[in-house]
């Protein structure tokens, strides 16, 4: 598959979804499937073949993945979703050194890839502020993504 036909795909993905960001909420679930530290392997491919430092991105949450990661397969770790579900994650960890994980672990739903198009950038999946007829879970859920997506320059 060339550059172009990925370009092309992303474009017209891009192009479907942007104005409808709940399309991809209509999607079964089995379309979609999560592997935590995804592409660490590839990474640490590229980095053995091309011989510089490798950035790797897709599934980092937990502690010892990351750890694991930075130790034997890439020179960086790139955290979205991660970022975005908890924002002070790397605090927490940095705070108890013992904590493997967030209290309250991103889901990997895809909302926040969909949604971020057109809304704030901020986590979309409400069950993870509690349960969905809880009226404060989408308080809970709104203040998170304002807090997110405010300007804190003073």
């Amino acid at each position: 598959m060339s550059i172009m036909t990925v370009t092309a795909a992303a474009g017209s993905r891009s192009a479907w979804l942007s104005p409808y960001p709940t399309r991809c909420t209509t999607l079964p679930p089995a379309a979609w499937t999560f592997t935590p530290a995804a592409n660490a392997k590839f990474a640490q491919l590229f980095k053995e073949k091309v011989g510089l430092p490798v950035i790797a991105n897709g599934g980092f949450e937990k502690r010892s993945e990351i750890n694991q990661a930075l130790e034997s397969q890439c020179d960086l770790v790139a955290l979205g979703r991660a970022l975005l579900a908890n924002p002070s994650l790397l605090e927490e960890y940095e705070r108890d050194p013992t904590r493997d994980a967030p209290e309250v672990p991103c889901t990997y739903c895809s909302l926040c890839c969909t949604r971020t198009s057109v809304l704030p950038l901020g986590c979309y999946d409400i069950t993870r502020f509690g349960r969905p007829d809880d009226p404060t879970a989408q308080d809970r859920m709104e203040k998170q993504i304002l807090e997110m997506s405010a300007d804190h320059t003073p």
